[in-house]
């Protein structure tokens, strides 16, 4: 394995030499340590009850090190349980935050919001817009995919983490819902690309919030 970057410029091969067991100790011992809590060196946020995307080192802008990088990122809590990282009490968690029975102070978004746009849930549930995570400058909440909006892919991990969790027949009710909205947006004229941002920015002009 050579250095990646930058372009493998004066790079070393870095040699590793486990064999399937070494790798099986390894895999538990990073399954421990991300579910500790962030305080311990994990990613675990109990303040929130969920894991938060990162944790912020001397040279973030808009958080202390040490602390945890934690805007609600649905994608990041739903891969967990999908993996099996998430421990039986922190899916709960993470299941009651996303079903909108529990709600997180200081979120913008809660309740069945979370799931506004119907087919998944909202890529994060807090605005974003002072992250040091991205060079891109974010709109208001709600107006951009990667704050508070929504990727289509999310929806593969949310039907994943039901069917390991809940069941086959809750993943299997979660994708016929996504079927029914896929046919009311397409009966209302989505298509191509902008197959469902059209008819979110009319519903949303209609009911006076933001969305994309």
């Amino acid at each position: 394995i050579r250095n990646p970057w930058p372009f493998n410029a004066g790079a070393t091969d870095i040699v590793y030499s486990y064999d399937a067991q070494a790798l099986t100790e390894l895999a538990e011992k990073v399954k421990d340590t991300v579910c500790q809590d962030y305080d311990k060196g994990g990613l675990w946020n109990p303040e929130t009850g969920r894991f938060a995307w990162g944790i912020f080192d001397e040279g973030s802008a808009d958080g202390a090190k040490g602390e945890p990088m934690d805007y609600g990122h649905t994608e990041a809590n739903l891969t967990a349980i999908m993996c099996g990282l998430a421990s039986e009490e922190q899916t709960e968690s993470i299941l009651s935050w996303l079903d909108g029975s529990r709600i997180v102070k200081g979120d913008n978004s809660t309740g069945e919001d979370i799931y506004f746009y119907e087919f998944g849930p909202r890529l994060c549930t807090k605005d974003q817009r002072n992250s040091s995570n991205t060079v891109v400058q974010l709109k208001e909440f709600g107006t951009d995919i990667q704050n508070g909006g929504i990727s289509a892919h999310i929806s593969y991990y949310d039907l994943m983490a039901r069917n390991n969790v809940l069941g086959a027949d809750n993943s299997f009710e979660r994708f016929k819902a996504i079927q029914k909205w896929y046919e009311k947006v397409q009966a209302a004229g989505g298509e191509g690309q902008n197959f469902y941002i059209q008819y979110y920015a009319h519903i949303c002009k209609k009911e006076g919030h933001p969305s994309t």
